[in-house]
C-alpha cells in the first residue's frame, strides 16, 4: 500500500502473538496507542476512500478475513522476509 493510502486509512490490526486479533483507531480522530509485544503483528486496513467497480467486496474480504488468519498462524524464528544465503 502506498504511504499515501496507508496515511488514509482510519483502522490497523494488532496481532499479538498469543493470536488475539484487535481493531484499533489509528487516524488523527480515532488514535489509539497501542504497546506491541515482540512477535505481534500489525495490518493496516485498505481503505475505503477509493472504491472501484468489483474492489468492495474484495477490500471487505481482506480487512476481515487477513488479520483473522494470521492470527492463526504461530509466530516463529525461522520467518524470514528473504531467504539467507547458505555460506559453503
Amino acid at each position: 500500500m502506498s504511504e499515501s493510502r496507508s496515511a488514509e486509512s482510519a483502522h490497523a490490526w494488532h496481532i499479538s502473538p498469543q493470536g488475539q486479533a484487535e481493531r484499533h483507531g489509528i487516524a488523527e480522530w480515532n488514535n489509539e496507542p497501542v504497546l506491541l509485544a515482540p512477535g505481534s503483528r500489525v495490518v493496516v486496513e485498505w481503505p475505503a476512500q477509493y472504491p472501484s467497480m468489483g474492489v468492495n467486496v474484495e477490500r471487505r474480504w481482506v480487512n476481515e478475513r487477513l488479520p483473522q488468519w494470521l492470527a492463526a498462524q504461530l509466530p516463529g524464528e525461522d520467518c524470514q522476509i528473504c531467504p539467507q544465503e547458505q555460506s559453503q
